[in-house]
């Protein structure tokens, strides 16, 4: 190769590092069913106040429909109401929220309701999470009063929790693992507690860091640990809330493949994109560490 085009590759891998490593802004993140999952529910009280698990990130400007009513099959029952909560700030993974809703058509009744999480509207709901608060199942068709059925976009116990009568309950199990193994600890009934007295708290922690050391999945994990070489081509792509390589190793997103990271990128090691590769960050408040990114380009 020439020395003029040596030079000319070295400014192109620099003018392309934009195409390669991108932030995306969004000003509603679009959620899906199991990313987020209720911990905590005071039917006592006003306001009373429900806590959730973001189970991905947020932008600012992201809103969650909260409802007590119930689900014929098909349909809202519309008889009583809704809570919206918007991110007024950019929401991590595992950041843990505080909704309050002061007492008004929506009303968890202490005899037995619903809880559902959607985005959308009543109308076309984009169900993300439910709780059935009542004696027996899910039900199936039109429900009695405050009955529901089970919407088919969720899954009794995978991101849905039938839970006894109880005024006020919280979670009581971990928040350590992979997201199919939290959301799974929460939607067991087993792992909740509460009182028809006693306002209940939740004050657990949320720690999921994997380290991957050459063997496994990372795909399904929140903090992904780069300890040993990386390679999109034989070990696939994936995404993370937060992605660190630790020093001595290197992740190598190969062409045609691509990793995207919700928010942070912590480079102690080497990230190399490939021509036709790309890393993409979704938050715009995302950042990045290091200095030993290689883009490469093919012209």
């Amino acid at each position: 190769m020439h020395k003029n085009d040596r030079k000319m590759k070295t400014n192109e891998i620099i003018l392309v590092y934009i195409l390669f490593f991108c932030n995306v802004l969004f000003s509603q993140t679009t959620l899906s069913a199991g990313d987020i999952a209720i911990l905590q529910y005071n039917s006592d009280g006003d306001p009373e106040v429900l806590k959730f698990l973001a189970l991905r990130s947020m932008e600012t400007g992201t809103t969650i429909n909260f409802t007590d009513n119930g689900w014929d099959g098909s349909a809202f029952r519309t008889t009583e109401g809704v809570h919206t909560w918007t991110a007024m700030l950019p929401v991590s993974c595992g950041d843990i929220v505080e909704v309050s809703i002061t007492n008004g058509n929506f009303n968890l009744n202490a005899s037995g309701d619903q809880i559902f999480a959607y985005q959308g509207t009543l109308s076309s709901p984009s169900f993300i999470f439910g709780i059935n608060v009542s004696s027996g199942n899910w039900v199936d068709g039109t429900p009695r009063s405050r009955r529901t059925a089970l919407p088919i976009a969720l899954t009794d116990g995978t991101n849905a929790v039938t839970l006894p009568h109880i005024d006020n309950t919280k979670y009581t199990g971990s928040l350590t693992g992979s997201k199919t193994t939290i959301l799974s600890n929460i939607c067991t009934v087993s792992n909740w507690t509460g009182s028809d007295s006693v306002i209940q708290d939740f004050n657990g922690v949320f720690i999921s860091d994997v380290t991957w050391s050459g063997s496994g999945n990372v795909n399904d994990y929140f903090n992904v640990i780069i300890n040993a070489d990386y390679s999109t081509s034989s070990n696939g792509n994936f995404s993370t809330c937060n992605c660190t390589v630790n020093s001595g190793n290197t992740l190598t997103v190969s062409s045609g493949n691509n990793i995207v990271i919700e928010e942070d990128i912590t480079n102690n090691g080497n990230i190399i994109v490939n021509s036709g590769g790309s890393v993409v960050q979704l938050l715009s408040s995302g950042t990045d560490t290091g200095t030993n990114y290689t883009v490469e380009r093919e012209t």
